[in-house]
């Protein structure tokens, strides 16, 4: 609504100001107009400024001549402008006016460029108008989706993981792994950096109160990693832009043991902004499992069946901090340092029946069992930029250093029915592992609307893993290593990488081309046998993109990107780590990298009141990674790796927001997803096919000022993989808010998983074995979260009064 006051005022004062100012822009007989150009930005966040009021005055006279406004990417051209001294002023609600003088449009230079035009945030008094305006929960852009956390109202109280359930292109199961247009390979960025923690990890780990916006980049340019097959996540923080100091406080509990905190304090004045947050969280999820085995060894065939209580803990918590200086009008530096803890904890209770079909002999018996995983972690970057004279002419540098120590452990305890210790093994894994990088990006503007991009980037990472296996001597009442199970590796990679991008517009259309070559050199030591497994290589990248824009209401973009998808530490380590007594896992040194060949095209329009976007999309991956199991003869299920063959993927995806009465918005999603599946492995078909489908809604409802009610749900299909299928589940969530005082004080209610159908149930099949896997967390997942703003910069009365200074309170807070 906010926006369409905006619009409408807009087009009144344009109007206005041409009807006024058309005699006098008409120029002098015999003389051509010039023009003036420029663009827009927010002093801090460097973000485009749209629709920012731009008005030119004769400086002689102060008589207004003409009037525009900007465009998406904060451009704006006055044209025709008559020869003389001008001055213009630019200005935006929010935001303080600026006035910009000695504008001279001459027969020798009748085009004048401005450099670019940063406004500063004003922040309104107490007496002050307010403005409040609404963002759609899931926006559009050329090249990305950017979801607006602060509107997800149904994961107040959760992570990131919890935000992403309602997006396009992601997938969350009941577990919260996260899959990126069907593939869990993607990259996580933490503003635009590097996470040191695994993708999912990264995820499960931050607030969503924390969060101020997630871009979904399922084509990403060549300046970008080409690591992650479906693309990039990037996670954008909460940072306060406004003068003075601000913050916020959140605190949440629920049922079951779940409960958590955040909070975040600004301080900022013209030349340096600081911040610092820290946040703890510890979330439980108790449920049910069973399960059912079968495996086949010559004429025998055994049975494991299984049932039983399992409770899934995670607690983190981390301290950030940031500071931003700008040295001088072209140069600005950032720094930020993160540290922080993360555990997850999954204990289980189960009872077993086992039995062959040979003698068909029950046997029964009970296991307790824990998997465990926490992380230590710390990383810093520095951020420099320079801007030179020409416009959009611009050098950066960063620097990032991050360290993580992780434990990882298995406990498995077997008793019989009248409770006493049959066996037990434990299994441990724990090591260092260290992340270097540099880059340096290059912008140089060519003709009009045209520039040229180049950089360096070096990534170097080093780690180490120690794994032990213990096994319970009921003679000793002590747990024994196994020595031939106990092995050490150390793991170094090191990238580097060289891109150059050309791009351009015209009036309507949009191009930009790029390349990018990475040597890669990586060496996995195996401690006990000496053995080394060493990659030398250098791989190819080229991206494409282009967008066609038909008016400012419907626009066309297409693009190809080729990536690579590289095994994970773990996924080589060339030596056996036990899970439990029927698990053992096993990498493999000699695993490839995925490949991955990107088409996309997207399509956006308004018709009446709804924003319509559509996307056609099509992978193909060489090399497909895949988790496979095989079991031995003792029944043992073993787990690797595998390159399994190629994958073929095409999709469509289909989005609607709109705001459908003054009091109710929608955003409703669609996906449909073809896969085909040409497999290598010997116990699996050839070729597989399977068609996937998935839909997401989300309704916000506003009562008054005070009140708003969401509800939204997904549902998805099943899937099938290369060993099997998991079954598709639904899930509906809701939530109140309410506004005690303001944008000060704020209480949100969250019920996910209102009816309890979001189950987990996977099948897997091979020649020797059939296994069924079903998972059930307890729901409804209940959780109350109270929100209060703080904001103690107060205006100097007695200045303004003496019309000093007027910035005054800020009341929007984040």
């Amino acid at each position: 609504m906010y926006k369409h006051i905006l619009m409408l005022f807009t087009m009144v004062f344009l109007i206005t100001t041409a009807a006024f100012a058309q005699p006098g822009s008409r120029g002098m007989p015999g003389q051509r107009g010039g023009s003036i150009s420029g663009k827009v930005f927010d002093l801090w966040s460097n973000e485009p400024i749209e629709y920012a009021n731009i008005v030119l005055f004769s400086q002689q006279d102060s008589t207004q001549i003409i009037g525009t406004i900007t465009d998406r990417e904060g451009k704006f051209k006055l044209m025709p402008v008559r020869r003389g001294p001008h001055y213009l002023t630019v200005s935006f609600i929010g935001y303080e006016e600026i006035s910009i003088s000695d504008i001279k449009i001459s027969q020798s230079d009748p085009h004048f460029v401005l450099d670019d035009i940063r406004l500063k945030q004003k922040v309104l008094s107490g007496s002050d108008v307010s403005v409040i305006g609404e963002r759609a929960p899931v926006e559009f852009k050329i090249d990305k989706k950017i979801v607006n956390v602060s509107q997800m109202h149904t994961a107040a109280t959760g992570n990131a993981v919890d935000v992403l359930e309602n997006v396009p292109s992601v997938t969350v199961d009941i577990e919260g792994n996260v899959s990126l247009r069907g593939s869990s390979n993607f990259t996580v960025l933490i503003d635009g950096a590097p996470t040191v923690l695994d993708a999912n990890d990264a995820l499960q780990q931050i607030p969503s109160s924390s969060i101020n916006s997630i871009e979904i980049i399922t084509n990403p340019s060549v300046k970008y990693d080409p690591d992650g097959t479906s693309g990039i996540i990037n996670i954008l923080m909460k940072k306060g832009k406004n003068s003075g100091t601000n913050g916020v406080v959140n605190v949440n509990g629920g049922v079951r043991g779940t409960y958590g905190g955040d909070a975040l304090i600004n301080i900022r004045n013209e030349k340096i902004g600081g911040f610092f947050g820290l946040d703890y969280n510890k979330r439980a999820h108790p449920g049910d499992r069973r399960g059912e085995s079968q495996t086949w060894v010559e004429n025998d065939t055994s049975y494991v069946v299984s049932d039983g209580e399992m409770d899934r803990n995670m607690t983190s918590w981390g301290l950030r901090g940031g500071l931003n200086v700008r040295l001088t009008e072209q140069d600005q530096v950032n720094m930020g340092l993160r540290y922080g803890s993360r555990s997850f904890a999954m204990e289980a209770d189960m009872d077993y029946d086992v039995w062959s079909s040979l003698d068909n002999v029950h046997s029964e018996y009970r296991t307790a069992s824990e998997v465990g995983r926490s992380h230590d972690f710390y990383s810093g970057t520095v951020d420099y930029k320079r801007s030179f004279r020409k416009k959009g002419h611009e050098l950066s540098s960063q620097v990032y250093y991050s360290h993580r120590d992780g434990d990882e452990s298995s406990h498995n305890e077997r008793f019989d029915m009248t409770g006493n210790l049959i066996s037990s093994q434990e299994s441990t894994e724990e090591g260092p592992s260290d992340q270097f990088r540099w880059k340096l990006d290059y912008t140089l503007p060519l003709r009009e609307n045209e520039k040229f991009e180049a950089g360096y980037q070096l990534r170097s990472s080093a780690s180490e893993d120690n794994t032990k296996f213990l096994e319970y001597n009921p003679d000793t009442g002590e747990y024994e290593e196994m020595t031939q199970f106990s092995n050490s590796s150390d793991y170094t990679h090191n990238i580097q990488s060289l891109y150059s991008i050309y791009s351009g517009e015209s009036d309507k259309l949009g191009y930009m081309v790029g390349f990018r070559t990475e040597y890669t050199d990586r060496v996995v030591t195996v401690e006990k046998s000496g053995d080394e497994f060493t990659i030398d290589r250098w791989d190819y990248f080229p991206s494409a993109h282009v967008s066609w824009h038909f008016s400012d209401e419907q626009q066309i973009m297409a693009s190809y990107t080729r990536r690579i998808e590289r095994p994970r530490g773990w996924y080589l380590e060339p030596f056996e780590t036990w899970i439990d007594a029927y698990n053992v896992r096993k990498g493999n040194p000699g695993l490839k990298p995925e490949y991955i060949d990107s088409c996309e095209l997207g399509y956006q329009t308004k018709v009446g009141k709804f924003r319509l976007s559509s996307e056609l999309y099509y992978r193909a991956t060489e090399n497909l990674m895949e988790r496979v199991r095989i079991v031995d003869e003792n029944s043992v299920t073993r787990h690797t790796f595998e390159n399994v063959g190629e994958e073929y993927a095409a999709g469509a995806e289909f989005g609607v927001n709109s705001r459908l009465l003054n009091w109710w918005k929608i955003n409703y999603m669609a996906n449909l997803y073809d896969y085909r599946l040409e497999s290598d492995l010997a116990d699996s078909e050839s070729n597989q096919d399977d068609f996937n489908w998935s839909l997401r809604f989300n309704n916000t409802f506003t009562f008054n000022e005070r009140t708003q009610f969401q509800l939204s749900g997904m549902h998805h299909s099943s899937s099938k993989t290369s060993q099997g299928e998991r079954e598709g589940f639904t899930m509906i969530n809701a939530a109140l808010k309410y506004s005690f005082i303001p944008k000060k004080l704020t209480v949100t209610l969250q019920a996910r998983d209102i009816f309890d159908n979001a189950r987990r149930e996977i099948v897997s099949e091979g020649t020797d074995f059939y296994s069924y896997l079903y998972r059930d967390m307890d729901a409804p997942f209940i959780t109350l979260k109270i929100s209060y703003n703080i904001n103690n910069y107060k205006p100097d009365r007695k200045k303004r009064e003496n019309g000093g200074d007027e910035n005054g309170d800020g009341d929007e807070g984040f």
